[in-house]
């Protein structure tokens, strides 16, 4: 609103940042096609949506720290399930069978959770913390 009150059009801005992140998606596809020498709807399932959306929300909406916060939980949470899974094996066989079917599970529960009760993210989590040890000992 202030650029725009400022006379600067911000329509040309949006369309040239909106140009360069296809750019940029454009080229990222053709990298891609070129490893895996074949393109096919296969190897973008629900799955890795549903992954995006996590990174997303739990990470923090609006900031790259949240982004890469969100990203790095996204890759910690499911090894953290299989080395639980890999624990509870010998003990409860049944359930380990079935534990790698809860990942999609755990994950909504983790996103119903974070609007819930971060609705920032971690990104938030990490600046309220950032704040408390900047003015620690001393709270103005």
């Amino acid at each position: 609103m202030a650029a725009e009150v400022t006379g600067i059009f911000l329509a040309n801005y949006k369309i040239k940042a909106f140009m360069l992140s296809s750019f940029f998606a454009g080229i990222a596809g053709a990298i891609y096609g070129h490893y895996v020498k074949l393109i096919s709807p296969d190897y973008f399932g629900i799955s890795l949506s549903i992954d995006y959306i996590v990174i997303i929300i739990i990470g923090g909406l609006g900031s790259v720290l949240g982004t890469i916060l969100g990203a790095v939980f996204v890759i910690i949470v499911p090894e953290m399930l299989r080395l639980f899974g890999d624990l509870t094996r010998s003990s409860f066989p049944i359930f380990s069978q079935r534990f790698g079917d809860l990942r999609e599970g755990v994950f909504g529960l983790l996103i119903v959770v974070f609007i819930i009760l971060e609705p920032t993210g971690l990104a938030g989590i990490w600046r309220r913390v950032k704040i408390y040890w900047k003015s620690w000992p001393f709270r103005y």
